[in-house]
């Protein structure tokens, strides 16, 4: 065969498949269908009986972690070596127990410095109040005797000059200039003098100079100074609790270097404990939070409820994060002790005002996907039940009412 009459040949057999396709396909669509039903199931289908009754809605499984009552933890406030002074860094410790310090040698420098620094100023005040004060005011007593004889020899001579040359002769110490002749300098000069000594004698003047009140300032800013210091230096128990030393101690070993920051131990009162969940999910905060509750599963199969106690803000990455607070109960703290600052997985549950069929969602959609599928559970449930209603909604189930709220 040619190699035109070949390709002939081979358009040929093409043409004649692709006209076989389409009128398969034509007698497909124009032959007998499976039609799938999107519109509502007969209600016969649908047995509201296959679903529990209950008085509890699944909401969510979470992540909850396990916090003690109180809880203080201790950081490295620089670089250096940590003295551990307790003999055993574990167990209950009794509430301002002192446990660890921080370059005990820098508290006690900064101590040494603070007494040299009282001692000097009890001497300045000591020396001050007996020597200088007293000196001063002989002073001021010997300058306003003088004046006071020249205020009186003033009144006597009045304005002659030839008695004031005189004096001047027989008293050279006086130092007297025709300017301080006048009576009316001589007075306000003796007036002065009595002000000075005046305020000399009292206690604000003799006791309490500027001098001593900048050096009394500056020791009560050192005082301060070095009470924060030895607040952040030295560990103390906040209360009475539990202390877990987060270092590797070793026998007969006190001291150990630290970091600027680390974590060298935590304070726990664990009497008392509380799990705490993100609400990360908005339709969580939706509902009423004192209807909310945690179940929790131990490992033994026991299963503990844990009601709602409260909220609380945390910081996270500069951000503010909404946590919901659920407290421990009783029976159920020593099984959940040791699991403290661990996270656990628990379910985040909601008590419903009253019995009602907890219905999953995918069953819902797989029945009615048409009248779900937009995920507007209320409005489904009306558009398919009416008369029906939601109680709640969680992430895998709805409770719904189906006579409606209040019926049976």
């Amino acid at each position: 065969m040619r190699l035109h009459e070949k390709k002939s040949f081979l358009a040929c057999m093409a043409m004649r498949l692709g006209i076989a396709s389409v009128l398969a396909v034509m007698f497909t669509a124009c032959g007998p269908q499976n039609k799938t039903n999107t519109g509502p199931v007969s209600s016969a289908v649908w047995n509201w009986e296959q679903f529990r009754m209950l008085d509890t809605l699944p909401v969510a499984r979470v992540d909850a972690r396990i916090l003690a009552e109180q809880s203080t933890r201790f950081y490295a406030p620089g670089n250096g070596r940590l003295q551990i002074v307790i003999d055993r860094a574990g167990g209950v410790v009794e509430k301002g127990v002192l446990w660890a310090v921080f370059s005990p040698e820098v508290l006690k420098l900064g101590d040494e410095m603070l007494e040299a620094r009282r001692v000097a100023l009890n001497l300045r005040r000591e020396t001050l109040s007996q020597v200088d004060i007293p000196q001063k005011r002989l002073e001021l007593e010997k300058k306003l005797r003088e004046a006071q004889r020249l205020q009186e020899i003033a009144k006597r001579l009045g304005a002659d000059e030839a008695a004031w040359k005189t004096l001047a002769e027989l008293m050279p110490e006086a130092g007297l200039e025709a300017a301080d002749r006048s009576p009316a300098v001589i007075d306000r000069t003796v007036a002065i003098l009595t002000q000075q000594l005046a305020f000399l004698s009292s206690e604000k003047g003799g006791g309490a100079s500027q001098e001593l009140q900048v050096a009394e300032v500056e020791l009560r800013q050192a005082e301060t100074e070095q009470a924060l210091k030895r607040s952040q230096y030295e560990m103390r128990m906040p209360f009475a609790g539990e202390l877990v030393c987060n270092l590797e101690l070793r026998e007969g070993v006190r001291e150990y270097p630290v970091a600027n920051g680390q974590l060298i131990g935590v304070a726990r009162k664990a009497d008392q404990l509380s799990c705490e969940v993100r609400m990360q999910d908005s339709r969580w905060l939706a509902m009423p939070p004192e209807s909310l509750f945690l179940r929790l599963r131990l490992g033994n199969g026991t299963e503990m409820r844990l009601p709602y106690a409260g909220r609380r803000i945390r910081e996270e990455m500069r951000t503010e994060v909404l946590n919901y607070v659920f407290s421990v109960p009783a029976a159920g703290v020593e099984a959940l002790r040791r699991n403290i600052d661990s996270v656990v997985a628990a379910d985040l549950a909601m008590q419903l005002e009253r019995p009602a069929r907890i219905v999953p969602k995918v069953a819902l959609l797989t029945s009615y996907p048409l009248e779900f599928s937009t995920a507007d559970w209320a409005g489904g449930v009306a558009a398919v039940w009416p008369g029906a209603a939601v109680a709640a909604a969680g992430t895998s189930f709805v409770a719904i009412e189906p006579k409606g709220p209040g019926a049976r």
